[in-house]
Formats: structure tokens, C-alpha cells, sequence
């Protein structure tokens, strides 16, 4: 959902990148389960069926293939994909996997590493807010207002976290529908602001099968020079930023982040 389309754009066939990108934009409106779109989704489900065949043959078209097609109705039913699916299991695998250390009796040892307290316990979700221990004196801050303003680095949207000091996790969509990369987090008048630049160019990645930003993947470029100040409760959802390789000016895919953590 995030760096699929990203990492072969420039390598497959036209029609190959299509028949991907369909399936794509299905399942992110699918992890959103707006009940407005679910049609449609089926729609571009159905279409990646009928071009799968014609590019991969009749042969490879198995069950799990075929199975796609009842993803509407479970999505009408049980709501977005990650309230029924098979993803945080297989992703809380990977840390069961890590505490066995040799390949004998590994159902043992991981009942072992449970009663020796070395259970690594799946985290609480994060309290929407500023991280207290990411205070700093660094700015930037708008003007006329004292360097002894309370600033902060890091804070949880959704979960999710926002770090000024990381070009990974500090950009974001706002409210307004403007997208931004927050350089810095401060308080003014006990409300929390963020100091932050607007891409003034937000376009689609691609438009086939449907404008890419429906789905929440946009073409970012130009930040401006000049810093504006939002509110905190402004930031709506993050963005996944990746660099445009072969562009001639600065440009990034972003992609907004819609799974449940």
C-alpha cells in the first residue's frame, strides 16, 4: 500500500505497473471502508481480475486470485481490511520468531522466554499529544515570539508518530487538505502550534486507473522558503514521504497512512 508502486514504476511494462496499481487503489479504499466507495472498489477489483489473466495466463489464476472478489462484501460487513484480516498477526510472528534462538523445541522456548519475563508485550496506543521528553530550545518559532517558548520535537497523531528531527515522520496532511513538513512543535498561550512549510504543488502520481490522489497518494513539490504556524489539532494524517528518482526538480511521492497501528 505504501512502496509498491514506488519501487517499480520505472522497472515493469506499462500494463503490468496498471494491473498493480489497480489492485493498490482497491485495497486502500478497502483499509478505508467508506461506504461510498466499497462499489467502486469492486470495480477496479473486478478490473485487475480480467487483466491479470490477459497478462499472466488462465494458469496462474488460483483461488487466492479469485478470492479477491468477496473482499467488498467482507468490507461491507466487518468494516476496514484491519478489522479482519491476518496482518498483525503475521506481523507479531516476527517477534515470536525472534525470542526462538535454536532450532529445536521452539514452542518451548518461547513458553520459556514468556515465564522468564522476556515477553516483548505489544504496545499501548500512544496518547494523542506532545512527548514531554522531547523538549529543545532549537526553534524555529515565529517571530516575536521568546526563545524560552516551550518547544518539542516529537508528539502522537493517530498513534502515530510526528518527529521533526526525522524527515520520515514529519510530514503531514492537514485539515484543510494542504500538506505540510513541521519543523518545529511549540505551545502559545497553553495551545499547542506547529511551525511548519506548505508544498504549494500537490498533484496526481499517476491517473490510471484513477487519480492517484483519490487514494491518497499525492506529487509533492515546492516547499515553500517562509514557515506558517498551524494549530496542533490541525494534523488530520501522515504522510509516507519517498524522493522522485530521475526528476529534474525536488520532488516526493507521498503517501498517506491509513492502517491501524
Amino acid at each position: 500500500m505504501y512502496v509498491g508502486y514506488y519501487s517499480i514504476e520505472n522497472i515493469v511494462h506499462q500494463n503490468v505497473l496498471i494491473n498493480f496499481t489497480t489492485l493498490m487503489c482497491a485495497i486502500r479504499i478497502f483499509s478505508k471502508a467508506h461506504q461510498d466507495e466499497i462499489s467502486y472498489g469492486h470495480d477496479l477489483i473486478e478490473y485487475f481480475l480480467k487483466t491479470f489473466r490477459i497478462l499472466y495466463t488462465e494458469d496462474n489464476m488460483s483461488y487466492n486470485v479469485h478470492n479477491l472478489l468477496h473482499l467488498a462484501n467482507d468490507v461491507t460487513t466487518h468494516g476496514a481490511l484491519d478489522n479482519f484480516s491476518a496482518f498483525k498477526f503475521e506481523n507479531y510472528l516476527f517477534k515470536l520468531k525472534k525470542l526462538v534462538k535454536k532450532t529445536s523445541q521452539p514452542l518451548q522456548q518461547i513458553q520459556n522466554r514468556f515465564v522468564e519475563g522476556f515477553q516483548e508485550q505489544i504496545e499501548d496506543p500512544k496518547p494523542c499529544g506532545i512527548v514531554e521528553s522531547s523538549h529543545h530550545c532549537n526553534g524555529p518559532l515565529p517571530e516575536m515570539m521568546s526563545p524560552d517558548t516551550a518547544q518539542y520535537s516529537r508528539a502522537y497523531i493517530n498513534n502515530l508518530l510526528l518527529n521533526t528531527l526525522s524527515k520520515g515522520n514529519n510530514c503531514f496532511l492537514l485539515d484543510n487538505e494542504n500538506i505540510v513538513i513541521v519543523e518545529n512543535i511549540f505551545v502559545r498561550r497553553n495551545c499547542t502550534k506547529i511551525f511548519a512549510k506548505q508544498f504549494t504543488v500537490v498533484d496526481n502520481v499517476f491517473n490510471k486507473p484513477c487519480d492517484s490522489k483519490s487514494v491518497g497518494i499525492y506529487l509533492l513539490k515546492c516547499a515553500a522558503e517562509h514557515l506558517e504556524e498551524y494549530s496542533f489539532s490541525q494534523l488530520k494524517r501522515k504522510l509516507y514521504l519517498l524522493p522522485r528518482t530521475g526528476s529534474n526538480d525536488a520532488s516526493f511521492m507521498g503517501v498517506e497512512m491509513i492502517h491501524v497501528v
